[in-house]
Order: structure tokens, then C-alpha cells, then sequence
């Protein structure tokens, strides 16, 4: 009977959750997350593929996804890598002065670069609302 609802229903998409570690699987069967919105999305017939060995000590069950709640996984959007980088950046910047050592001037160029198209795409922002 369980096998004839995998089979009619092998492509619905599911989440697995391990109650033994009160967790979700990650994507890619890559550990596991307490946060929902990073656990990973299996059809039901890789989810079973993946568990069916698990005894009842795993309590695992599968967690329908009824409509995609994300989109897949595209780019970073280039204001926030901007952002990322800027601060990497003068992380760099602090740890060096720290240390006593010599800043790159390149880093400051770079630095100053990325500062500036911050303010530029906030002004552009805000000019839309």
C-alpha cells in the first residue's frame, strides 16, 4: 500500500525531517538545519530512496511542499555582493592596521570603488520611491 503512494505521487515535492535530531535534511543529503527555509526539497521518490533504510529510531517523515515557497537558486544580486565585499574589505583593512602592517593602496582604491556605487545605487533606489 506505502509503495503504491510513492509510486502514483513519486514527484510531489517534500521536505525530510529527522525527529531523531528535531532537524530538516539539507539540500544535497548535506547534514542538517533547524531552519526550514534552508532544508532541501526532494520528490518523493528521492526522499523514500534516501530514508527507506532509516529504522523507526530516525522518526523520519516527509513534509509536503504544496506550492514552492523559493525560487531555485540563482545569483547573488550585485548590490548586496557589492555590500559583501565592501565589507570584507575593510575587515582586511582593520586587521592589518591592527597587526601593524602595511594596507595594500589597492584595497583602499577598491574600497572607495565599491563605497561609491553603494551610494549611487541607493540614490537610484530612492529616486524610484
Amino acid at each position: 500500500m506505502r509503495n503504491v503512494f510513492i509510486i502514483k505521487h513519486r514527484q510531489r515535492v517534500v521536505r525530510i525531517r529527522s525527529g531523531q535530531w528535531g532537524a530538516w535534511w539539507r539540500p544535497n543529503r548535506m547534514g542538517y538545519t533547524d531552519r526550514i527555509e534552508l532544508a532541501g526539497l526532494y520528490t518523493l521518490i528521492e526522499a523514500w530512496e534516501a530514508t527507506c533504510h532509516c529504522g523507526p529510531e530516525k522518526e523520519i517523515y516527509f513534509d509536503f511542499v504544496e506550492k514552492l515557497i523559493r525560487p531555485p537558486l540563482g545569483v547573488i544580486p550585485k548590490f548586496i555582493w557589492i555590500e559583501q565585499r565592501l565589507d570584507a574589505i575593510s575587515e582586511a583593512i582593520s586587521r592589518y592596521k591592527q597587526a601593524g602592517w602595511e594596507v595594500p593602496p589597492e584595497w583602499y582604491e577598491e574600497h572607495a570603488e565599491h563605497a561609491h556605487t553603494i551610494i549611487k545605487l541607493n540614490r537610484q533606489q530612492n529616486e524610484k520611491n
